[in-house]
């Protein structure tokens, strides 16, 4: 049937495609919306959008959607909403439908708005590096997406996307490698070169020579000769100033930095810090926040540590701050809710032993060389730190012919990783599969003091 006789073809738009239905040979999306069983006679819009999505139960279909929305009608029904009686709705008049065969149109600005939006892909559409870029980057540490972003202009885009490096630092929580701590030259140990890495592992981008003395999620607490505080992402480079603290914190301040990514945008942080009054057997706490950005002191003390010394410089893991003292006390601080607690272990028993966080709580481990080629790693928790675990390890090929005796084992904070020094070398075990893998051969001396790092994306921003 020639179109130029049915319609008057120089008053409709050339924007619009209008094709009859008994021509059903000219394209196959048009067999199957322009079938006889399609046009049942009626005219309502939303039962014609019923039964295209009947033929059609995936959705709107990929021909359909290249080539234009179509829509059927062969009369008027007194359906006084109808876009077929409303000669503004698509610019046709309903001069153009009183024909006896229905016609099939496209509106293009139509299709447009009908369009499934590019920034969201759909199941079936999705390739293997798509899942793996929308569901597995935020996994990785900072230094394997760095080097991801190589990988194609959409892995680069979604890397360079503002709220992915709070997506990063909320799911990557695992041990990456350690700072030395208490030399102003820190070093950074890494428990795999490919994966864990910093751009700067001397923190040469601070102004100052400092010292590391706390790590949380990515972020550390370093302090200059002069007492000043810094606390920096050596992922990002960035950094943030602290103003001095209104009490003497000691010459060696066991401070903690404290820090949750989830949910973070502001990057809020806050640092604790115990000390003592001169003479006095007790132990005061003054709190650093991000937010106010003023040291406040807690009306909190504690008498029963008495002149007890902190061990270490303790961590910071599910709220809590953990100290230990040199007579076999663990004192905690809850953050949110501002009190303390002190627990008494058998000092017998944690003799030798590196305070650590695994599987959810606290723990002692130990370890030592029973023969040229053995280590014994022994893992204590609970109430009274009984032994929980023991591993018998074999020791790598370059780690082998150690003195026998005891074992440097470094702390481990969210991680299932546990680090250990043997004369100059160091190796790194894991429970869960029993794998030992070595971190490095020489070049450590034993009896260096580490702190865990996360490497993370998360970023600093100062108020």
């Amino acid at each position: 049937m020639d179109l130029s006789k049915e319609y008057d073809t120089d008053h409709i738009d050339d924007s619009y495609v209008v094709v009859n239905k008994s021509d059903q040979s000219s394209d196959e999306s048009f067999e199957i919306i322009g079938s006889e069983e399609s046009y049942d006679g009626t005219t309502n819009f939303e039962e014609n959008e019923n039964h295209r999505r009947e033929v059609e139960p995936s959705g709107l279909g990929t021909n359909v959607l290249d080539e234009g929305y179509a829509n059927t009608d062969n009369s008027t029904s007194g359906n006084e909403e109808s876009d077929m009686e409303n000669e503004d709705a698509f610019g046709y008049t309903p001069e153009h439908f009183e024909q006896d065969n229905t016609a099939h149109f496209y509106t293009p600005n139509y299709v447009q708005m009908l369009r499934f939006p590019k920034c969201i892909r759909r199941r079936e559409d999705m390739r293997l590096r798509d899942v793996v870029e929308e569901h597995a980057l935020r996994f990785l540490p900072a230094k394997s997406v760095c080097r991801f972003k190589a990988v194609s202009r959409e892995w680069r885009e979604r890397i360079a996307c503002p709220i992915f490096p709070y997506e990063q630092g909320s799911s990557f929580r695992s041990t990456s490698g350690y700072f030395n701590k208490y030399f102003y030259s820190p070093q950074f140990l890494s428990l795999n070169r490919l994966a864990y890495g910093v751009p700067s592992p001397t923190l040469t981008f601070l102004p100052d020579s400092v010292a590391i003395r706390s790590s949380c999620n990515g972020l550390l607490l370093c302090q200059s000769k002069d007492g000043k505080y810094y606390v920096c992402n050596p992922v990002t480079k960035e950094r943030d100033v602290l103003p001095r603290p209104k009490f003497y914190h000691g010459e060696v301040p066991r401070a903690v930095l404290t820090f949750d990514p989830e949910c973070n945008f502001e990057a809020s942080y806050q640092i604790i810090c115990p000390f003592t009054e001169f003479r006095e057997p007790y132990v005061y706490f003054e709190i650093y926040s991000s937010v106010t950005r003023t040291w406040e002191f807690v009306d909190v003390n504690c008498i029963r540590l008495g002149e007890s010394e902190f061990k270490d410089n303790g961590f910071y893991a599910n709220g809590v701050c953990y100290w230990e003292t040199l007579d076999g006390v663990l004192l905690a601080f809850d953050m949110k809710d501002k009190f303390c607690l002190v627990q008494e272990i058998p000092k017998q028993r944690i003799q030798d032993c590196t305070m650590s966080f695994m599987e959810g709580e606290i723990c002692y481990v130990s370890a030592y060389v029973e023969s040229g080629n053995m280590c014994v790693i022994d893992i204590r928790a609970g109430f009274g730190m009984n032994l929980k675990r023991s591993f018998n390890v074999e020791l790598p090929v370059g780690l082998r012919g150690a003195v026998r005796g005891r074992v440097q084992v470094l702390p481990c904070v969210n991680g299932d990783c546990l680090a250990c020094v043997v004369g100059n070398g160091a190796f790194a075990f894991y429970p869960k599969d029993e794998n030992v893998v070595v971190i490095r051969e020489y070049g450590i001396e034993f009896g260096t003091e580490f702190v865990p790092y996360v490497n993370s994306l998360i970023p600093l921003l100062p108020v």
